[in-house]
């Protein structure tokens, strides 16, 4: 009986697409206090991002980061000084600092593929990371399309805008959720949790 060859696509991948907070850049946000302890830095975290309404208001783009600052300062008279040092953007290289070395080895990869950005991401932080950026193939951001992750919509723009077919495309997130999103779509995806994670699902897909 003849054994069956096993067929790989190679060379299938085209695309590369990157999560940035948690992937690109570190989401250190209210934990860069570091005058408070971990369980302060815990409550200001609960109270200022993601669990907060304001804050998912600013990655959706219906206001932005210093009306969302100027409201707090008012609802928070306690914090105003932890409030200003966390949403000020010259302090953004320590509440969302870029990782080095995914950058570098972004860069490495743009000979090979087309890299792009979909990310839930606020006008600061749009603002403080475009150089960056804006030297690769393109991106879509929640405050901008007003739509976030994992909504699939944000993946579509992306899809369209750039014309990329989901079977050639790669997509990298840290959270499990914004994956199966992906897939549902055709894209390929995968979980990111250190740099060697974006070598080995090349490795896997093309």
């Amino acid at each position: 009986m003849r054994r069956k060859k096993t067929s790989y696509n190679r060379g299938m991948i085209r695309n590369l697409v990157f999560d940035v907070g948690g992937v690109l850049c570190d989401e250190v946000g209210a934990h860069a206090l570091v005058n408070l302890d971990r369980a302060e830095q815990d409550k200001l975290a609960d109270l200022f991002y993601y669990k907060s309404p304001g804050f998912r208001d600013c990655l959706l783009g219906q206001q932005s980061v210093a009306e969302y600052q100027e409201k707090l300062r008012s609802e928070y008279p306690d914090y105003v000084e932890e409030i200003n040092f966390l949403f000020d953007a010259k302090n953004m290289w320590q509440t969302n600092p870029i990782k080095p070395e995914v950058l570098e080895y972004l860069h490495s990869l743009k000979a090979r593929y087309s890299i792009y950005f979909l990310s839930n991401m606020v006008d600061t932080t749009w603002h403080y990371l475009e150089s960056a950026l804006g030297e690769f193939d393109g991106g879509v951001y929640s405050f901008q399309e007003r739509v976030k992750k994992p909504d699939a919509r944000l993946f579509q723009i992306l899809l369209d805008r750039y014309t990329l077919r989901p079977n050639e495309t790669l997509f990298f997130d840290d959270r499990e959720r914004n994956i199966d999103a992906a897939r549902k779509l055709g894209i390929n995806a995968e979980i990111f949790t250190e740099l060697d994670d974006i070598d080995e699902a090349i490795r896997k897909y093309d």
